[in-house]
């Protein structure tokens, strides 16, 4: 049982994590100088929302299966800080575009595309760092 709640954890955490990096770099890619809309920056909200909660659903299933979270390596304990702290600045960086924060259009969009190939490649570490 615990591998598919793992599983099923892992897909929708994985998927969302595609598109929050695909949402930006298509953004740069077409309309560099547009910047993000009301409805695209709300639904990065969301995103980056639900990539922290199936983050934090790792720990909440290692813990109702296993009484304890893992015991992660150095290197591993590192990646997910990493992660963790993509989830909160690219959520602040969201909420302030949504309340009226207007910095270069071009910039939001690298920043929003760097920090969810930030999460990526820490991703990356967390899975594979022994």
């Amino acid at each position: 049982m615990d591998a598919i709640v793992y599983s099923l954890i892992q897909v929708v955490h994985n998927l969302n994590a595609a598109f929050l990096l695909a949402i930006p770099a298509s953004w740069l890619w077409h309309r560099p100088s547009d910047p993000p809309s009301s409805a695209t920056t709300a639904t990065l909200v969301a995103l980056w929302a639900v990539q922290g909660l199936t983050g934090a659903g790792f720990g909440g299933a290692s813990l109702a299966f296993y009484g304890a979270l893992p015991d992660l390596h150095p290197a591993r304990l590192a990646a997910l800080i990493v992660k963790m702290g993509c989830v909160v600045v690219a959520t602040g960086w969201c909420v302030a575009l949504l309340i009226g924060w207007k910095p270069a259009a071009r910039a939001s969009w690298l920043a929003l595309a760097a920090l969810a190939g930030v999460a990526l490649s820490a991703a990356a570490v967390l899975r594979w760092a022994s």
